[in-house]
């Protein structure tokens, strides 16, 4: 059993500074509903979610604490909990508490613990790591943490899991209780692991979320001031930097469980339950807090029915579980088989408001010198007028005001910013932004973007300099009926872009994506003796929609810029220079007859140009002078 679960019961909640306080739930009508009961009574646990299924991993049961090695998962369609294959890695046999947890790639990983064998030989707290994958319904042990502790949560962040803190202890008599403050990452595709920034200070039993690129480390059990605590960290995984100032603290000193990374709905971090009072006399709670932090302020959510400690709190599909735990400590069989669940898919109407997001970092060749081109950054919200305003939080915490502008009756929230120095841009790095997005009739909701691929990997950069080969930059005299000719990209796997638009007049415009294998496009009517500008990208963009379910699209572009002047309309074949097509040569093959007359009424006597699109000049408007009329018809008799 845990120092946590030694822990005797107080009397009194010490509540800090509340500046920054607001007790008030986005749906106040939210309540907890009785969901299923697992079949083995668990507190001490870990678990994770996998496709429609809730998966728990060991844990104490009944009756005193048993350890556990046993796995269940809950069907959340079926709302039917079953038995998976044990674990049977612990090297004395037992089962196994204090755990942690994270999922990646479908797979949940498990570690820490209490109750095995420790380093010094002693039972106690051991190096358990631990795969299991329900594809084969199989446990894998994994390479060892270099530093054997427990109590510590786990998140993940581009693909790797990280580990905060914990502590190490064993029945050795000469053994002392140890807090740590290391932060160590695993590599789940290598199967490695790697030391990280120290916690600023030692501290279990936080409750730990990840929002942006960002980990929001939460209260816990400080060594140093042997207590509950209720400050409130970040870590910058981009960065490695911590920050300790400057947030509102959670309105309670408390402590929380081990499983892992606590719920986050729209950016917000939902913390449930927990432990107050100190390592003296402590007791569970029924509070739920909700913390923003882009607006770093507190609310109250909907309240337990009971208090609770030591559960497993998991999302999904907007409904948030809270599992086993339990209410008493000093309970023989206190650990509990009840699960609740809370809908949550009315805390945020973003996608109602927001109808597209787009990010771009731009390679741009219109200032192309030696070496050096300008470098841009552009993201852009597409929002209904029920926007008030828009800012943009970077990966490193950067923040931006979107500029609003009304295009053709849409409303896009903008920010650009370009350079010739690439370093300029430095805070425009591959990660999750957050949009916080605020409402005209009052309140905020955030909603996240992963600028990378799916993987979250870098978007590689577009280098190669779009080149339009025709029209040529600067040519006048041009075919209003255009066909643009270009390099065909590199890399089949990008587009090209092309965007027209009259100097003069920004309604007489265009645009067209064309596949990356193409080396045209056209023919394009434009207007006679008009002067246009192309804008020519290659583009390598990523397509998809976010956790709200608004489309995104994220790329790397090269762009370049062209221009050139059209003549007079379509002057081919116009022997006698009055800017009349003229009928030179063979009559085309669709003319049955020219006749030498007055045209037919209903004749079309104005068209230029292919008029029927087969590729083969019309008859048509002014004939040359020795002819009176083409007549399209057969001939009088």
């Amino acid at each position: 059993m845990s120092s946590i679960g030694r822990m005797q019961k107080l009397g009194m909640i010490v509540l800090l500074n509340i500046l920054g306080y607001q007790a008030a739930f986005a749906d106040p009508n939210a309540t907890w509903q009785v969901e299923p009961s697992m079949a083995v009574a668990r507190d001490q646990f870990t678990g994770g979610v996998i496709g429609q299924y809730l998966y728990v991993f060991g844990g104490n049961g009944n009756p005193d604490g048993m350890d556990l090695k046993s796995t269940e998962a809950f069907n959340v369609d079926s709302g039917v909990w079953s038995f998976r294959v044990d674990n049977e890695h612990n090297s004395n046999g037992w089962g196994l508490e204090e755990l942690t947890g994270a999922v990646v790639n479908d797979k949940l990983y498990v570690f820490g613990a209490a109750s095995g064998i420790a380093p010094d030989g002693y039972n106690g707290v051991c190096n358990f790591n631990e795969m299991y994958d329900p594809a084969t319904n199989t446990w894998t042990t994994l390479a060892q943490k270099p530093t054997t502790s427990t109590a510590g949560p786990a998140v993940v962040y581009n693909g790797e899991i990280y580990i905060f803190g914990g502590y190490f202890d064993s029945e050795n008599p000469a053994q002392e209780h140890e807090r740590y403050r290391v932060v160590e990452c695993y590599n789940p595709a290598d199967n490695v692991w790697r030391s990280v920034t120290d916690m600023p200070s030692a501290i279990s039993n936080p409750a730990v979320a990840v929002v942006g690129s960002k980990a929001y480390i939460i209260g816990g059990y400080s060594h140093s001031l042997s207590s509950m605590v209720s400050d409130v960290a970040s870590f910058d995984f981009e960065t490695g930097q911590w920050q300790t100032e400057g947030y509102t603290p959670l309105p309670a000193a408390l402590a929380f469980t081990y499983s892992g990374a606590a719920p986050v709905v729209d950016g917000k971090i939902y913390v449930i339950g927990g432990i107050a009072g100190d390592p003296e006399d402590n007791w569970g709670v029924d509070t739920v807090y909700i913390f923003d932090p882009v607006a770093n302020t507190w609310e109250d959510g909907p309240a337990l029915p009971e208090p609770r400690e030591n559960h497993v709190g998991l999302l999904h599909n907007e409904r948030i579980y809270v599992v086993g735990g339990y209410i008493d400590e000093d309970d023989e069989n206190r650990a509990l088989t009840s699960v609740l669940s809370l809908d949550v898919s009315s805390v945020s109407d973003v996608n109602e408001h927001v109808f597209k997001i787009e990010m771009s970092k731009t390679y741009d060749y219109r200032w192309y010198s030696g070496s050096a081109y300008a470098f841009s950054f552009d993201a852009a919200v597409q929002a209904d007028d029920g926007v008030s305003s828009i800012v943009m939080r970077t990966p490193g915490g950067s923040e931006f005001s979107l500029d609003l502008e009304v295009e053709d009756g849409e409303r896009w929230f903008n920010h650009h910013v370009s350079s010739l120095n690439e370093a300029d841009l430095g805070v425009y790095t591959t990660g999750t932004y957050t949009f916080t997005v605020h409402y005209a009739a009052g309140g905020s909701d955030t909603t996240t973007v992963l600028y990378a691929q799916p993987g979250g990997e870098a978007i590689p950069p577009v280098t190669q300099q779009p080149i339009l080969l025709s029209p040529s930059d600067g040519a006048t005299g041009i075919s209003p009926s255009v066909t643009f000719t270009f390099e065909t990209p590199t890399d089949p796997d990008w587009t090209i872009g092309l965007e027209w638009e009259a100097v003069a007049d920004a309604n007489d415009a265009g645009e067209a994506d064309v596949p990356g294998d193409a080396n045209s496009y056209g023919p394009v009517a434009l207007s006679p003796d008009t002067e246009y500008e192309v804008v020519m990208t290659i583009d390598h963009a990523v397509w998809g929609t976010n956790a709200d379910g608004i489309p995104t699209v994220v790329d790397t572009d090269a762009e370049e810029r062209f221009t050139f002047t059209t003549g007079a309309a379509v002057l081919r074949h116009d022997w006698n220079g009055d800017g009349i097509v003229s009928i030179v040569g063979d009559v085309p093959p669709f003319v049955q007859c020219v006749y030498f007359n007055t045209c037919p009424d209903d004749m079309d006597t104005i068209a230029v140009g292919d008029c029927n699109h087969d590729g083969i000049l019309s008859i048509v408007g002014d004939v040359p002078c020795f002819v009176e009329c083409v007549y399209f018809n057969n001939c009088p008799e």
